[in-house]
């Protein structure tokens, strides 16, 4: 089961990405063999272990099990630190007690902390520093100013970590003050843009399971468990701001509830990063007699839309004001074509056949199919994306699709015929392509060609579905 998905997911994944898989202990194992397979061994960044159950699971034989697994894989080598997080507000808070206008910052000594490393070996980064009363360093010596060397308390000469042009370029940096009875130089380091490496183990109190449950109950104000145990969005949250950035798009095929969702638009609250995702879930029916079926959701696709409205709603009410977030989503289900085909059985005598292709002609495609279903097929077939800009648009009195900000136009309301006047009103707003519903024209041959000599004139393709 796992074996193709992974082969999939590696074809989909770009070459800067990262895969994050979560696991528990009965097949981590397994697991880890495909992934080394698929990926290749090189491409294995960490194998990380999630606190999801506090308590443990008292029904376990020898163990009460209170963890699983969250695999990590590249396809490329990252550069040190390139899944770090931004630290939270209350870290920052506590790590950076100094601010200037520049904001908070923490100092950090400038002398280096080796004794392997001083004037012996590193000549050029032994020079004076200069301090006066405010605290403000210089390269240069003035009467108000005490002279400062790289010392250690025992006397012995260590060294600067920076030399003497990057201290002469990036004194603005520096700040002198007494500490162990004499004065010592120190680099102001800025909170602005500090990330943390999350932690092999992960045993935050919001990456539980626990915590997975009470975001999900919150949007639906209750404590029924509609969707049970679904995955912590803050921990989702910490990997998409790990593995992501603005712009990239995040896909989940085992969305559950939606949590990854919700954890992208929780990211976005961090970093201010919107990105897109893709969340695939199976039309499973939820059980008979289930808090779920009971509160009207018949499938769990249907709980993680229900979700993500919910989600959308909540996080947008937390941003700042001068930030927004595109909570809005479509959902797509796999079907059948929502065109009539021609798909008759060899036993079929003439007479028959004959009123199939007459029926064909009649009706081009399903009664209970709406424009929207008919045009995502069309699209689809036409080689666009589920992602286009659709918008609806009228045209003299007819009720058109526009795709792609009007290069396509369509009509597909098959109950309106449209006239020849208001065929020539579309074809003059220049469209690159015209979609028709076959339906449309009701079986009027004469204005069909019409308006493809309209189109032709425009150098417009006319397409009819």
């Amino acid at each position: 089961m796992m074996y193709p998905r992974l082969k999939l997911a590696r074809n989909l994944l770009t070459d800067d990405g990262v895969i994050f898989v979560s696991i528990d202990e009965n097949e981590v194992g397994h697991l880890r063999q495909m992934l080394d397979e698929v990926f290749g061994e090189s491409s294995f960044v960490a194998q990380l272990a999630v606190l999801n159950n506090p308590r443990g699971r008292a029904q376990d034989k020898h163990f009460a099990t209170n963890h699983e697994y969250a695999l990590v894989y590249s396809k490329r080598e990252l550069p040190v630190g390139a899944l770090s997080i931004a630290k939270p507000r209350e870290q920052l808070e506590s790590e950076y007690p100094y601010k200037d206008e520049r904001g908070m910052y923490r100092t950090l000594g400038l002398r280096n902390s080796h004794r392997e490393f001083g004037r012996f070996n590193r000549p050029n980064q032994y020079y004076p520093l200069y301090v006066d009363p405010a605290g403000k360093v210089y390269t240069e010596g003035a009467a108000d100013r005490t002279e400062v060397f790289p010392l250690w308390n025992d006397g012995f000469e260590g060294c600067w970590t920076w030399g003497r042009p990057k201290a002469t370029a990036e004194s603005e940096s520096l700040v002198g003050r007494e500490a162990g009875c004499r004065i010592q130089i120190f680099v102001k380091e800025y909170a602005e843009g500090a990330r943390r490496k999350l932690k092999s183990l992960l045993a935050e109190k919001e990456h539980t399971t626990d915590s997975g449950q009470r975001a999900f109950n919150d949007l639906f104000g209750g404590t029924g468990k509609i969707f049970q145990a679904p995955k912590s969005p803050f921990l989702l949250a910490d990997f998409i701001e790990a593995g992501s950035g603005a712009g990239d798009i995040i896909l989940d095929f085992f969305a559950g509830s939606g949590s990854t969702a919700h954890g992208a638009w929780l990211a976005q609250l961090r970093d201010r990063g919107a990105r897109q995702w893709i969340a695939v879930q199976l039309p499973e029916p939820t059980p008979n007699g289930s808090v779920a079926r009971d509160a009207g959701f018949d499938t769990v696709a249907e709980i993680a839309r229900a979700r993500l409205r919910r989600a959308g709603e909540a996080v947008s009410a937390d941003l700042a004001s001068e930030q927004s977030l595109d909570a809005g989503f479509r959902a797509f289900a796999l079907t059948d074509t929502n065109f009539s085909k021609w798909n008759v059985s060899s036993d079929v005598d003439r007479n028959q056949l004959e009123q199939h292709l007459f029926d064909l002609r009649e009706s081009s495609s399903a009664d209970e199919a709406s424009t929207d279903d008919l045009l995502t097929e069309i699209l689809l077939k036409q080689g666009y994306s589920l992602t286009e800009r659709i918008a609806p648009v009228d045209v003299a009195g007819l009720g058109l699709h526009s795709v792609g900000d009007g290069i396509v136009l369509a009509y597909l309301d098959e109950r309106v015929k449209p006239t020849l006047e208001q065929l020539q009103a579309v074809v003059d707003a220049e469209p690159v392509r015209l979609i028709v519903l076959e339906d449309a024209f009701q079986g009027d041959d004469q204005l069909k060609t019409n308006l493809a000599q309209l189109c032709k004139s425009k150098s417009i393709e006319l397409w009819t579905a």
